[in-house]
């Protein structure tokens, strides 16, 4: 059998365990339990970001190369949309290249979901799990 995977980013091969939920968010809160006092608190989250985004990175890479490397597994980049039963196009740089299969599966993969509160966007004051990760300034606490 043969395997078509389409992945609307590149930045999410292997999913959103490895790039912005599981692994990622594990590695900051090791990273938070390991800071001494004596750390400047900027710097140091600066730093447990750039170990984060090396790991994801190298993860990333490596899903890709598992996938890129056996021949029965197809990587299409782009997003996926059915015109027919078992039959999608893939909108693609674009090219709309056409796959169909006896099975499909649907992995839509996750993000998060801000609540409609007015103002909940300015200011970057307000982070969801994916961009707490990359939040700068660093938050202050605030208890």
């Amino acid at each position: 059998m043969r395997v078509a995977m389409v992945e609307q980013s590149d930045d999410m091969i292997g999913g959103s365990c490895i790039n912005v939920a599981c692994v990622p968010t594990k590695a900051l809160v090791h990273a938070a339990d390991e800071r001494r006092d004596a750390d400047d608190i900027d710097a140091y989250f600066a730093s447990a970001v750039a170990r984060r985004d090396s790991l994801t990175a190298a993860m990333r890479k490596k899903n890709f190369e598992l996938l890129d490397t056996v021949d029965s597994v197809l990587l299409v980049s782009g997003r996926a949309e059915f015109i027919g039963e078992r039959r999608v196009a893939v909108s693609a740089g674009g090219v709309l290249p056409h796959l169909s299969a006896e099975t499909v599966v649907i992995n839509t993969g996750s993000q998060p979901s801000m609540p409609p509160i007015d103002g909940a966007r300015l200011g970057g004051r307000i982070h969801d799990s994916v961009t707490l990760q990359h939040a700068s300034p660093l938050p202050a606490r605030s208890w």
